[in-house]
């Protein structure tokens, strides 16, 4: 479908339904992302900066929020999403996005520039776990995706970077 056959149909649609429509770039996921933004804001008693933004969670969150994205940040729409939400969202508190992979896996420019948008959001680049897991609030973990490589030994070289267990 062409870009203006599709506008012409969102438009189209938002004159007729009475929820929001959500419209995203190829390779993104937002609704993963509200889920996600909204179980962190949750677990850790986020205020927002909005009338009545404040957390009822007895689990008040101060100070930074420390997020660390590691695994194929390349590839994985979920934390292209969770980044630019973040960053875009209305946190009371200093965002750090520590974004963790091998060389090859990292996060993709765009992102970054994205991001690099918001004054609350400050970016950091590690490719040794221990060292970006420090002091962080949340820790989201993403597979190396094979099916998005087009070589095979591409893959090989980095799947042994990080074994994910499901519990």
């Amino acid at each position: 479908m062409n870009d203006h056959k599709f506008y012409e149909r969102v438009h189209f649609a938002d004159k007729i339904l009475t929820s929001n429509i959500i419209i995203t770039q190829v390779g993104e996921h937002p609704t993963q992302a509200l889920l996600d933004v909204f179980t962190i804001w949750d677990e850790l008693g986020i205020s927002l900066d909005v009338v009545d933004g404040d957390t009822n969670n007895e689990k008040k969150h101060t100070g930074q929020l420390v997020v660390v994205l590691l695994g194929d940040l390349k590839h994985g729409r979920t934390v292209h999403s969770l980044a630019k939400l973040l960053a875009r969202s209305a946190i009371k508190h200093e965002l750090v996005l520590r974004y963790c992979a091998p060389s090859s896996l990292e996060m993709p420019t765009h992102v970054k520039e994205y991001v690099a948008y918001s004054p609350n959001a400050k970016q950091e680049e590690y490719t040794d776990m221990r060292e970006a897991v420090q002091g962080a609030n949340v820790l989201y973990v993403t597979r190396v995706q094979k099916e998005r490589f087009d070589c095979v030994e591409d893959y090989e070289k980095v799947k042994v970077s990080c074994l994910i267990m499901h519990a």
